[in-house]
């Protein structure tokens, strides 16, 4: 690559999050123009708000945070969620500016006011952020699963995303996330493969162990170019996330090699008669077209 490849970064997020989007693009501007072999240029704007983030007009990529709505919690919860419905609608209805929305950590200090009414309203935005990915194709960087199992204690870092390693942490998360569904606007896609190789490798100087070269909130289908074609799998609900993989794999979307692997990794821990309580109640629920609890 020769050509001079400037990115375009729109976020909305919350204050304490902006560090974290700053050292994503920092991941991103470093690892695309190792892999580009020429210089790459990512640029970042922040809004304050949603209705106020503008992608229209110039490809770029939008990252959109549920954490402002933490301190809204004493809102009725109906009021909040249209609202936030209506503008993820608006944003992900853009071409050409893939939409990225984080969830949000579910560890509230007892020392916060209320902590337990804090917590159901992350719960909430959180299962609404499935839901709006399903509905509207958007893409969802699960930190509340990413964060949850490095351990909120281990690194320090509450829902505010305030800790000490909080920015390069949920910042490589972040990147990992744009440059395996995000980027296809900008630059090849054996750039982005090696760019996330990069990522993934990126030592943080922390103990943690490395991820793998996809985020835990994106599935690739296929392989080799075909592998660009991503879905999340973010989902609150287990069940319901199996019962998603089912119908990727009787619709033709996924590979049985590939199901049985996305598979383990979803049951691995519940042992086998839990496991298969919940493989059989996800069948169920697709074959006899139940509703899912929530919607």
């Amino acid at each position: 690559m020769t050509d001079a490849v400037t990115v375009i970064v729109k976020a909305m997020v919350d204050r304490s999050e902006r560090p974290a989007v700053s050292q994503a693009v920092a991941f991103l501007e470093s690892s695309l123009s190792a892999a580009a072999g020429g210089p790459v240029t990512v640029t970042c704007e922040f809004a304050d708000t949603l209705e106020t983030l503008n992608p229209s007009g110039e490809a770029c990529v939008v990252i959109a945070s549920l954490l402002p709505e933490v301190a809204n919690y004493q809102q009725p919860w109906a009021g909040v969620a249209d609202r936030l419905s209506n503008a993820v609608r608006t944003l992900a209805s853009v071409e050409d500016a893939p939409v990225f929305l984080c969830t949000v950590f579910r560890h509230v200090p007892g020392s916060d006011a209320d902590p337990q009414s804090r917590l159901i309203r992350i719960r909430r935005l959180n299962l609404l952020a499935t839901e709006l990915s399903r509905e509207t194709g958007l893409f969802v960087v699960d930190l509340d699963r990413y964060l949850a199992d490095i351990g909120g204690a281990k690194i320090e870092v509450d829902y505010r995303l305030e800790g000490p390693s909080a920015a390069k942490i949920v910042g490589r998360e972040m990147a990992l996330a744009i440059v395996s569904a995000g980027l296809d606007a900008y630059v090849p896609f054996e750039v982005q493969d090696a760019a996330k190789s990069t990522l993934t490798q990126t030592e943080l100087g922390l103990a943690l162990k490395a991820t793998d070269a996809l985020p835990s909130n994106v599935m690739a289908l296929g392989s080799g170019r075909r592998k660009q074609v991503v879905a999340t799998v973010v989902d609150t609900d287990e069940e319901g996330h199996v019962g998603w993989l089912f119908e990727l794999l009787l619709t033709g979307k996924l590979s049985p090699k590939e199901a049985v692997a996305k598979l383990s990794s979803s049951i691995a821990n519940r042992g086998l008669k839990a496991s298969s309580a919940m493989v059989f109640g996800a069948i169920w629920q697709r074959l006899s077209g139940r509703p899912r609890m929530g919607r």
